[in-house]
């Protein structure tokens, strides 16, 4: 019978060894996926708290989130999106815009090129269209656009950002619209002051025709070789029926409800409306209104406000000059260009503006004219505003300046 081999005694202590460095490095590997798996669990944790706060402040803001991906698809739909287009997000996701009916035909093409120029630009884009409920309503909605990148860098979402402005648009229309009744209702009190100097203005040429009316029927009642001396005639007659004819229309465009109509337009045409109301008014009290025409561009604004306002200015300087007593006395106006603005610089001879009349100036109400309603300077800062531009009253002493700002054709 033979004798069992016994070990060596150093291989053993070298396996033992082996064997508790592998249990420990499997210990040890073991406690580090185990921290892995906690620290994945918590990123996982902080991950999903983190898209519950996201998907929580998209779902309670007041602004339309809508997210779409590059094929123009959308992706997500916030309550504030169900609420303003009466769909639900499970209705929309996985549609584009254009098939839900949301935007009007006649914008489809603005929106689309809007979502083009971000991702081809992978910038901040903004835009405004009309968002359609499915009721049939309309509601203007202000977008911010921005692309959402991968991590190439490249646009694979945009998210769109809408405010409701529709009660800021309908509000400032009713403002325009009042602005527009107040002015209106200010000129017609201004025609009805100026009406009985226009009734003489009309008058005059109105007397002429009957004056060379009747000449030309009594020449040719004794038979004079008057052909001549008829033509001469008709061409007064002609001449003076246009001139009643320019008061009578002025009149009636400076008294119009016409809509307001800001556009390119030619500053001589306000102009010459002006000049012509009250250049009668102003000799009446031996007041002349010089004009220098050496620059009258193109302004963008509406022809009856610029009326309004240069009709305002320059009967305020006449009835400054008039009021001090004056003789002789002369309102001037010229055009500059300041920036890319018109300035036009109306300037009387009157005793121009103090510190205390100047520091009252811009409050409603106030006038140095007796019988004023102190209205006229308010309405006529007011309509400048509208149209762009500004009024500026300077302190200066004799001889009030007043500087309208209207913006230039580009």
């Amino acid at each position: 019978m033979n004798a069992m081999p016994v070990s060596d005694p150093t291989s053993v202590e070298q396996l033992r060894r082996a064997n508790a460095s592998l249990a420990e490095e499997n210990r040890l590997l073991r406690e580090q996926l185990g921290r892995a798996r906690d620290r994945r669990s918590s990123v996982e944790r902080e991950l999903e708290q983190e898209r519950d706060f996201v998907s929580a402040i998209l779902q309670s803001t007041n602004a339309l989130i809508v997210v779409t991906d590059t094929d123009g698809r959308i992706v997500r739909f916030n309550r504030a999106a169900e609420r303003a287009s009466g769909l639900d997000a499970q209705q929309v996701l996985g549609k584009s815009v254009t098939q839900l009916g949301l935007i009007p035909d006649q914008e489809l093409s603005g929106v689309s090129s809007a979502l083009t120029a971000v991702l081809e630009g992978g910038q901040l884009q903004p835009h405004e269209n009309r968002w359609r409920h499915r009721d049939g309503s309309e509601r203007t909605v202000e977008w911010i656009n921005v692309p959402l990148l991968d991590e190439q860098g490249n646009p694979a979402f945009v998210l769109g950002s809408g405010i409701d402005v529709t009660q800021r648009i309908d509000a400032q229309i009713r403002e325009r619209d009042q602005l527009a009744e107040i002015a209106q209702l200010h000129r017609a009190h201004t025609a009805g002051e100026l009406a009985a100097v226009l009734a003489h203005e009309i008058n005059q040429p109105l007397a002429a025709i009957t004056s060379y009316s009747s000449a030309g029927i009594l020449g040719s009642a004794n038979g004079e070789n008057v052909v001549a001396r008829n033509l001469q005639l008709f061409e007064k007659i002609a001449d003076a029926a246009v001139r009643a004819g320019r008061v009578v229309r002025d009149l009636r465009a400076f008294v119009s409800r016409a809509p307001i109509e800001v556009g390119p337009i030619e500053f001589s045409g306000p102009l010459n409306v002006c000049v012509e109301l009250l250049e009668a008014y102003a000799r009446r009290f031996g007041v002349r209104i010089e004009v220098d025409r050496s620059y009258l561009p193109r302004i963008v604004a509406d022809p009856i406000q610029v009326q309004h306002i240069l009709v305002n200015l320059v009967r305020n300087g006449i009835e400054a000059i008039i009021g001090a007593g004056q003789q002789n006395g002369v309102v001037r106006i010229s055009v500059e260009r300041h920036d890319n603005m018109a300035r036009i610089t109306i300037q009387d001879t009157g005793p121009g503006i103090g510190e205390e009349d100047l520091a009252q100036l811009y409050q409603p109400f106030f006038s140095s004219k007796l019988e004023g309603l102190g209205m006229g300077f308010r309405i006529s800062r007011t309509l400048a505003a509208a149209n762009g531009g500004r009024i500026i009253a300077e302190l200066h002493a004799p001889g009030a300046i007043f500087r309208v700002l209207l913006p230039l054709e580009t």
